[in-house]
């Protein structure tokens, strides 16, 4: 059955369809501030829609040349690969591989048998927490990866990994969605999603 909404489209422009839909937009934009924020939230949420383009790139270039663990993570988050300039693509895979690094560093140093928790705020549809769940380095360490955005984005990431068995069986089997705490829209044991306003006070 056919979604009405494209999840693999612009978030952007979903979000722009769904508010000129409503009947409250008209009267929300009048409120100046509100409306500002709308539309910094928007554009903060748009950044999202360029980068993992341009890691779909790097990863359908680099991954089975240099990666130890070749999979593509990122094909089940975005289904145009148009491939970028070699500088983006050399930046991105610098920026990826380096944070990839860190990350493996640190969980390395922790101690056996330790609980980690890695927390990516911001994460847009950054595929990480499954490229670090299915790295066999990481089959014995308690990992429990967390992604956290803005609602619409964690509501639409949520339903690409729902849809994508390969995800699910990473993750494992979801709590009962009625035990969630506000915001988390999955759960599982070693994986969460939450979304969330980080620039509430």
């Amino acid at each position: 059955m056919k979604s009405e909404v494209d999840i693999y489209s612009s978030v952007t422009q979903k979000q722009l369809e769904k508010k000129n839909k409503s009947k409250d937009f008209p009267e929300s934009v009048k409120n100046e501030k509100k409306s500002k924020k709308v539309v910094h939230d928007l554009f903060v949420q748009g950044t999202n829609d360029s980068s993992i383009v341009s890691k779909r790139s790097v990863e359908i270039l680099y991954a089975d040349k240099v990666d130890e663990n070749p999979k593509h993570f990122f094909q089940y988050f975005v289904k145009k690969s148009p491939r970028r300039t070699p500088v983006i693509n050399r930046g991105y895979w610098i920026r990826m591989k380096s944070i990839r690094m860190a990350i493996d560093k640190i969980v390395k140093q922790q101690p056996h048998g330790q609980r980690i928790n890695i927390i990516n705020l911001g994460c847009g549809y950054d595929p990480l927490p499954f490229q670090l769940l299915d790295d066999e380095k990481n089959y014995d360490v308690k990992l429990f990866c967390i992604d956290v955005d803005f609602p619409e984005l964690i509501g639409y990431k949520s339903q690409m990994i729902r849809m994508a068995p390969e995800l699910t069986s990473l993750i494992g089997e979801e709590y009962d969605q009625k035990t969630n705490a506000p915001g988390v829209t999955i759960r599982t044991d070693r994986y969460a999603t939450m979304g969330c306003d980080l620039t509430d006070k």
